[in-house]
């Protein structure tokens, strides 16, 4: 029984379960029913602990999720079935098994029948097998996950294996389905494709002589491209053909088969995909969704409108109000009586459940509006093995998916798991991993890391997403996150990725300023130089699609920006000769651009960064968080800017880059502690293990603010380690992002001090990880459900999480060959000085204890810095430099 979030704050006292803000993300937008994911960059699936599709992402990881699923909200779902999504949501498989005392339907998900466990085929594979056990059967099932490399197919292969002695005499595949094909996406709303489910099916049917069923969704009608689109009465949908036949008290085979041989021509290319089994189906439903998608919906809202009562003067990522205005009425009744449907086909789920066991389904063709379907077919016992699958191919029209269908099944399912998993293995068999004296388990962890990246890039555009998950919506690029993902990538000498990537990212940049919206985003700041309230030209977005468009709502993020140069400036280092001369030619004319912005985007009281956006939120700020990143980026960039040849580009960060350093030193050093600390950290409020620590951790690296002598180094990092170190034991309720702080410990602590306790770190960070899939999510919960010694750690967030599972890449790296790390600071000098600049890795040292000439340099600095900014004028700041 789900407990709802006002439920919970009821009954929290009195049963002691106290509920913890660290996953506040999953509490509103709901849990990541995730332990696996796997794909290629384009068709990419989600796969629960135990077997179903939760995630089908389509026609790349940072798209549409093409299943009707939401998953619960509640603040104990973790504990509910399935987290929370409903039993008519997703897809699964289940057997009609057969013994001497009669048949009856299983579902593989269904711990009544069976136990179950999952692990990756191969250590560098993105093919998952679930395996399911009946000991008192003598039963095996096993559910391999695959999606082949060259088309848009997934491939669920099910191998059943009978004991000796086994008391099954025959056995069936199950299959229900609840596709619901979508175009809708709103920028900057970035949970359409979920939170929209009851609006976003369109039509199925079932094709006889192909023995598919086929879904589509037509990309010129019921797609939402804005809150105006939702707010349209789904009563106004034109169905076309697809009405004459719903009219109909039984749709006739002829008229059916003529609507199938049409969808192409009738309505616009969009997203479709046929749905079948191996053997053929010989029993098939293609249904009305009696699920109550709007119920889930209401609850959904419901729990987030209650989580300012549970958690007082909590920050949300969602305002409560537009999770109100997500509340709907199932669309079907109404849509069936505004169009004269008489057709009325039952729920397959309801039906599979009523009729599989006799082995006929009540086959209905046609449905419209909100759709599921179900499939049967009877399996063959050789030598007590039995084997079956059930695939779904996708492509722009029917004819393209039939195609991808033909493709993929044209093979072996065995050939098909094969080439999935030598895909992979040429791509990232080569690729660098930690050094083997960190542990198997280590080593196992980080290539995972790898792993996930691989399924979370985009094959198109390179574009790498921070989770495949949809709920919570993390299925965007992140610069910031991306950052550190293209370091781990050179580290992993996976170059062509990082180029790709980063040459798309050109495409990508705002180029002119822009406004508020007043309904999505925060106050812009006023700038600097000219005093207009907007978000400046010339920054990356908050997030992206792998199209381009922009995923969320933040629009001036300085640390996005800062640290997506920074990654630039490292990659052109990794590369040699051509690679690194084309590549910085071809990136350079947005990356100067971008450089100006932070040299210019300048506090005048205080020499900080100017207020702005920073780690995801709307509050305008300047912390040490965005003034380590911009840090890093000004002297990288005049690192990249002086290898172009652009000397007053190299010349403006540097001298900038002098200043802020100087700035970082007097508003965020306390002397009285010897450590650095910012009173107002950026971390997320709702996520409270990302704050204060992560600021310092950027402070030591990428930024490398202090010299690697500088004694403060050792201080903080060693303060730091201490501070996390008792989270990673298990002894606090648990944490977000404390990988950063172990990353710089790794990389820069001292032998003997904080990189052993880093190194302590990683090792226990590695048993962490799921011990199946070996993931992390974005935080941890800890509990002690069996003994008040013994925690136990709960991976919850967008699991997977590319970045948390880049950020343990990168701490075993930094143990294994921190040599590797930072290769602009041996290829790429900086621009020759007038005078000996202040210390820190990044720059020529200094005199620590010249604090005199530390003053003077800095004000020299500032003079070169105005001096250069009087070269621009207010028109030309609105306008690409040339």
């Amino acid at each position: 029984m789900s407990v709802s979030v006002g439920a919970l704050l009821v009954t929290s006292l009195a049963r002691a379960d106290t509920p913890s803000a660290i996953d506040m993300t999953e509490h509103v937008f709901g849990a990541s029913n995730t332990n696996a994911v796997i794909g290629h960059g384009g068709l990419t699936a989600g796969i629960s602990v135990d077997g179903d599709i939760s995630v089908l992402s389509w026609p790349g990881p940072s798209f549409t999720d093409q299943l009707a699923y939401i998953s619960g909200n509640d603040l104990d779902v973790r504990s509910e079935p399935h987290l929370g999504a409903a039993d008519g949501m997703g897809s699964y498989i289940g057997l009609v098994l057969t013994t001497p005392t009669g048949s009856f339907l299983a579902w593989l998900r269904d711990p009544t029948y069976f136990d179950h466990t999952q692990a990756y085929t191969q250590p560098d594979a993105p093919v998952v097998a679930t395996t399911f056990t009946n000991d008192p059967l003598g039963l095996t099932v096993v559910l391999t996950d695959i999606v082949s490399p060259d088309v848009d197919v997934l491939t669920r292969r099910v191998v059943v294996t009978r004991a000796p002695g086994s008391l099954v005499t025959a056995a069936s595949l199950v299959l229900y389905e609840n596709l619901s094909p979508t175009l809708s996406r709103i920028p900057e709303i970035p949970i359409a494709d979920w939170a929209f489910d009851p609006r976003n099916d369109f039509v199925a049917a079932y094709d006889r002589s192909a023995n598919v069923v086929i879904h589509a969704h037509p990309s010129d009608r019921a797609v939402i491209q804005s809150l105006a689109d939702f707010a349209d009465s789904p009563t106004l949908v034109d169905y076309g053909p697809i009405n004459a036949i719903m009219q109909e008290a039984t749709p006739s085979d002829a008229d059916v088969d003529a609507f199938i041989a049409s969808i192409d021509t009738a309505f616009a290319p969009g997203v479709a995909a046929v749905v079948t089994t191996e053997p053929p189906p010989t029993s098939f439903q293609v249904g009305g969704d009696a699920t109550s998608l709007c119920t889930a919906i209401g609850n959904f809202a419901d729990n987030v409108e209650e989580l300012t009562n549970v958690f007082p003067g909590i920050t949300l990522p969602l305002d409560p109000n537009l999770a109100n205005a997500l509340r709907c009425t199932d669309d079907l009744p109404a849509v069936s009586a505004a169009n004269g449907w008489v057709w009325a086909p039952a729920d397959a789920l309801a039906d599979a459940n009523a009729n599989a066991i006799g082995g006929q389904l009540s086959q209905s063709r046609i449905s419209a509006c909100q759709t599921n379907a179900a499939l049967v077919t009877p399996l063959v016992f050789q030598a007590d093995v039995a084997e079956g699958t059930a695939v779904f191919a996708f492509g722009m029209t029917v004819a393209n998916a039939r195609t991808a269908l033909a493709t993929a099944t044209s093979t072996p399912v065995s050939a098909r798991q094969t080439a999935s998993e030598q895909a992979a293995h040429a791509v990232l068999g080569s690729a660098q991993l930690p050094d083997p004296s960190l542990g198997a388990l280590v080593v196992s962890v980080a290539q995972r890391a790898l792993v996930n990246m691989y399924v979370a890039r985009d094959r198109n555009v390179g574009a790498i997403v921070a989770s495949i998950s949809h709920q919570p919506p993390y299925f965007n690029d992140w610069p910031r996150d991306g950052s550190f993902i293209t370091n781990a990538i050179d580290l992993a000498g996976l170059l062509p990725w990082a180029t790709q990537r980063g040459e798309w990212y050109q495409t990508t940049q705002r180029t002119v300023p822009a406004g508020r919206d007043p309904l999505l985003s925060g106050v812009p700041p006023d700038d600097p130089d000219t005093g207009d309230v907007q978000y400046p030209a010339f920054a990356w977005e908050m997030n992206y699609y792998a199209d381009g468009v922009m995923g969320g709502p933040i629009r001036w993020e300085i640390d996005n920006t800062a640290l997506h140069l920074w990654a630039m400036v490292v990659h052109a280092a990794s590369l040699q000769g051509a690679d690194r001369q084309a590549f910085i030619a071809s990136i350079y004319p947005t990356f100067k651009n971008a450089l100006h912005l932070l040299a210019r985007w300048r506090d005048s009281t205080t020499l900080l960064q100017y207020i702005a956006n920073e780690d995801d939120h709307l509050a305008l700020t300047e912390t040490l968080h965005g003034a380590t990143a911009v840090y890093a980026a000004l002297v990288a960039g005049a690192r990249l800017a002086h290898a172009a040849g652009d000397e007053p580009a190299a010349l403006e960060a540097y001298y900038r880059s002098v200043e802020l350093q100087q700035a970082i030193v007097t508003n965020f050093y306390d002397p009285q502690t010897g450590l650095f600390n910012d009173p107002q950290p950026s971390g997320t409020d709702y996520i409270p293990g990302t704050t204060g620590l992560g600021d310092t951790a950027w402070l030591v690296w990428p930024a490398r603010v202090l010299d690697p002598g500088d004694p403060r180094l050792e201080a903080q990092l060693s303060n730091d380690m201490a501070q996390v170190m008792p989270d990673i034991l298990g002894q606090t309720e648990g944490a977000a992002y404390i990988m950063k702080n172990v990353v710089a410990a790794a990389l820069l602590g001292k032998d003997g001090g904080s990189r052993d306790v880093a190194r302590d770190a990683v090792t226990r960070l590695a048993a962490i990880a799921t011990p199946d899939t070996l993931q992390f999510g974005e935080v941890f919960i800890t509990t002690f459900p069996n003994n008040p010694n013994t925690p136990v750690f709960s991976q919850r967030v967008a699991t997977p999480h590319v970045w948390e599972g880049t950020l343990f890449y990168l701490s075993a790296m930094a143990l294994s060959v921190p040599q590797s790390f930072d290769p602009e600071m041996t290829e790429l000098p900086l621009p020759p000085q007038p005078f000996n600049a202040i210390g820190g890795c990044n720059v020529p040292a200094r005199d620590a204890s010249n604090s005199t000439s530390y003053a003077v340099l800095a004000l020299l600095a500032a003079v070169v810095v105005s001096r250069l900014r009087l070269r621009h004028s207010a028109h030309a700041l609105l306008a690409p430099m040339s």
